[in-house]
């Protein structure tokens, strides 16, 4: 696992759990032309690994946790790609996607990252128009990083 670290002189880097940090892909926090990528999850754990790993990756990275800041945040920063947990407290993911396609602006590739079974992901993916699905049941990093990659390249992608 890697973990995003920020040094005395303001860089900020990955370390991963052995120690071992990385000064050859440098995370900045403004550098042009980075997709930004909108994490929606009410796990604090979930956002903070998929950050590192999607930061790691060279994405711009918001999280949200609830719906409520949601409209606000899709007028003023309007992400790439939204990574969209199902299973929400007040309001559910799918019910967040629908609200999202009767919005926005223009089209934001919406990818499926939960851990509810597969068949209902799939469903879900349909239902909304995603660009794909992912189980959070695949623990590796690069199959986040592929996922995301593909979803932003408007391929579709499923497991």
């Amino acid at each position: 696992m890697a973990h995003v670290i920020t040094s005395r002189d303001g860089r900020r880097g990955l370390r991963s759990d052995s120690g071992e940090e990385s000064s050859e892909a440098p995370i900045t926090a403004t550098d042009p032309g980075r997709s930004r990528i909108l994490v929606v999850d009410d796990s604090p754990t979930v956002i903070a690994v998929v950050r590192a790993i999607l930061q790691g990756a060279g994405y711009e990275v918001e999280a949200l946790g609830s719906f409520i800041a949601l409209p606000q945040l899709l007028c003023d920063h309007c992400p790439d790609l939204i990574l969209l947990d199902l299973e929400m407290p007040a309001m559910d993911g799918q019910a967040m996607g629908h609200f999202i396609r009767r919005y926005q602006d223009r089209p934001i590739p919406i990818l499926i990252y939960s851990s509810r079974p597969l068949e209902e992901l799939r469903a879900a993916a349909a239902d909304l128009g995603a660009a794909g699905y992912l189980s959070k049941s695949r623990r590796d990093p690069g199959f986040l990083v592929e996922g995301v990659r593909a979803a932003l390249g408007g391929g579709a992608l499923t497991s």
